[in-house]
This record gives structure tokens, sequence and C-alpha cells, in this order.
């Protein structure tokens, strides 16, 4: 038996059929097999590349952003990196007028002994309790001194001139009559600071 070598021949019918229709039925035809062929491709491959462009340029216009507040830092690194200097210069320069818990007794003395000098006598000398303020502790002196006006001034003025600092506040004077005049019995409390560590101050 002798195979069909001609494989359209099977088409036949189909082709028969497409010839009895109508020109507009048949316009028709190619009209939706054009549209399904444009609405696969749109379906298929336009709108997710189209997806795929908005997300990027969603993602650049972050990163244009990004890459605009970075060179704004970069522009303003100079001079933050200058300020950071002039307060670490001036956070040292504090730090020398605070002294180290291991030089409060020589802190201690100095005082008595510009007192001393100034030609003071000294009545009563009592350190009080420090208490911590930030990083910082505040240290109080009670002290009374006998003297007149001009060595108390003197002893104050040598206080004032100390490399660390110590201010003199609540000063009380009560003038007395001696054999050798009037003298002040001067009441005060200097308050001296040091500087206190990060673990220290929690």
């Amino acid at each position: 038996m002798k195979k069909n070598s001609n494989p359209l021949k099977a088409l036949d019918p189909f082709f028969t059929s497409v010839g009895k229709l109508t020109v507009i039925q048949r316009a028709l035809i190619v009209v939706v097999s054009y549209a399904l062929c444009i609405g696969g491709f749109v379906w298929f491959s336009y709108m997710p590349k189209m997806e795929g462009i908005d997300r990027m340029s969603t993602e650049l216009a972050t990163l244009e952003k990004d890459i605009e507040r970075a060179t704004k830092k970069a522009k303003r690194l100079p001079e933050m990196r200058k300020k950071r200097k002039e307060i670490n210069t001036r956070y040292r320069a504090a730090l020398k007028t605070l002294p180290e818990q291991s030089e409060i007794p020589t802190l201690l003395t100095n005082i008595s002994t510009a007192g001393i000098e100034s030609g003071l006598q000294f009545i009563s000398f009592k350190p009080g309790r420090e208490s911590v303020v930030g990083f910082y502790a505040e240290i109080p002196i009670y002290m009374t001194v006998r003297g007149d006006y001009h060595k108390v001034s003197v002893f104050f003025d040598k206080i004032s001139r100390m490399s660390r600092i110590v201010n003199v506040k609540d000063i009380s004077v009560s003038p007395q009559n001696t054999n050798k005049g009037l003298v002040l019995n001067t009441a005060c409390r200097a308050v001296t600071y040091r500087f206190v560590k990060t673990a220290e101050a929690k």
C-alpha cells in the first residue's frame, strides 16, 4: 500500500472550509489571529520588560539620591574634621583644669599653702563629700581663715590663678578686734573639680 507523500493533503479539508467562508469572515480570522499574536507578545514579553524597567528606574532614582547625600557629606568632611580637631583641643585643655583623683591631695595642699603664704591663719579646713555631675565631680572644701582684708584678698587672688579650677563661694566675713587691730574671720566654701571617667560616672 502506497503512503501519501504530501502531508499538506491532510489540511485539504481545512482549506476547503476556509475557502467556503466569506471575505469578511476570513478577514475576521486574520484580524483575530493577528490580535492574539500581538496580545501574546505584549503579555509575555513587553509587559514583564516594562515592569523591570520601572523597577530599575525606581532603584536608580534611590541610588541617585543616596549619591547626592553622600556627595554633600563628602564636601563637608574637611569642615567636620576641622571642627572635631578644635573640639578635641578644647576638651584636652579643659581636662588640664580638672585634676585626676590622685591629684586632689596635692591640690588641697596647694590651697593651704596659698593661705599660709598670704599670711592667713587657718581656723578650719575640711574637704566635703564630692558629688558627680556628668563627666566631672565637685569637691567642696569648707574653710575658715583669719587675717586682715588685704591678706584675704591676696589669698583669693592666688586661688583664682591656680592651673586647676577652684571656685570660692558662700563667703561669710566676721570682723574681730584683737591686740593687732581689726582682723577678719572669713568662712567660705571652695569648690574644685575632677575629671570622672565614663565607667565611674555610670
